[in-house]
This record gives C-alpha cells, structure tokens and sequence, in this order.
C-alpha cells in the first residue's frame, strides 16, 4: 500500500566542498590565453587598419583644402593659391608664414590666410609632382598647373596609399592608388 503516491519529495543536500562561488585557477588562466591569442592575432591587422584610415582622413583633409581654396577663388573673383611646405623651415607666401609640414589656402589680393592644414603624421610620407609646392586657383576655377599629390604609409609601396590629382580645369579626384591611378609612393 501507498502512502501519498502524489507527494514525492525530494532533498538534495549540498556539502560545502562542491558549493563554488568562483572561478578556478585553470578557468581563469584559460581566459587569458585566449584572450593573449586574439590580441596577438588582431593588433597587427587593427595597426594596419589604423594606418589605413589615417592616410585616408588625411588625403580627405588636403583635398578639402584644394576644393576650399577653388571654392574661394570663384565666390571672390580673385586668385587663391594653396601652398605647402615639406621642407624644415617656414616659408613665407603672399605675406603669409607657412610652417614646416603645413598646407594653406591664401587670398592673393588680400594676403589673407582662408585655410590651415598640418599634415605631417611620423608614419605618413608625401610625395608630389609639383615644381614649386604651390598651386593657384583662378576665378573660373581653373588650376594654374596639372598636380597629382600622394600621401603612403611610410615603408610601403603604393598599394596603400591614396592620391589628389588635380586637372587644368581644376577638378579635384581622390584615387586609390591600389587601382594603378595616381603618383607612385616611391
């Protein structure tokens, strides 16, 4: 005969020696190995990546510059010249101070600086075609000279670095110089 079929009960009674509040010693050293792994997997692609995107936001900066000073000299009637300086000491253009590693967009008629840009990254090298460093903008947009600007990462070949190239009527294009466009790095 059963007593209460339906109430079944059951006791389970824990000893403190299998009760965990924590992690053990080898989960923990598990978690970081693991962990050492992906960081010495990724940080060698995340470095490259960071490279990448500063050669990147800096050829935008410098076009900006160029389509600045283009803007400028249309909107004002007048000549606007954009100026850079690779060498180690300032230079002086229209009255104008340019300082090592800098690029400016000048006013002609009125010596006035419009736009400043210092684009000098430790990783980053620069290269252009030009014969002077400076290039001028009339007021119908036209450039005085045929230009093409590249920024690579320092060490490497042009796969990875992006250019400006400017035409005689003034249009500004960004290439990606691993399509075979734009001035070689080297």
């Amino acid at each position: 005969m059963l007593s209460n079929p339906f109430n079944i009960t059951f006791s389970v009674h824990m000893s403190k020696k299998f009760y965990s509040r924590g992690f053990t010693i080898m989960e923990l050293m598990l978690t970081i190995l693991i962990l050492g792994v992906i960081t010495a997997i990724g940080a060698p692609v995340l470095t490259d990546f960071i490279e990448t995107q500063r050669v990147r936001s800096n050829v935008q900066q410098m076009s900006s510059v160029f389509q600045r000073a283009r803007n400028e000299a249309v909107t004002r009637l007048g000549d606007v010249v954009v100026c850079w300086n690779s060498g180690g000491i300032d230079r002086t253009v229209e009255g104008v101070t340019i300082e090592p590693n800098e690029m400016a967009a000048i006013d002609v008629e009125d010596d006035e600086l419009i736009r400043e840009y210092f684009y000098q990254y430790p990783t980053l090298s620069y290269r252009d075609d030009s014969a002077n460093d400076c290039i001028t903008f009339d007021q119908e947009g036209r450039a005085s000279a045929v230009l093409n600007f590249s920024a690579c990462k320092s060490g490497t070949d042009s796969s990875d670095s992006q250019s400006i190239q400017i035409s005689q009527m003034g249009r500004i294009i960004v290439l990606d110089n691993s399509a075979g466009g734009g001035l070689a790095c080297s």
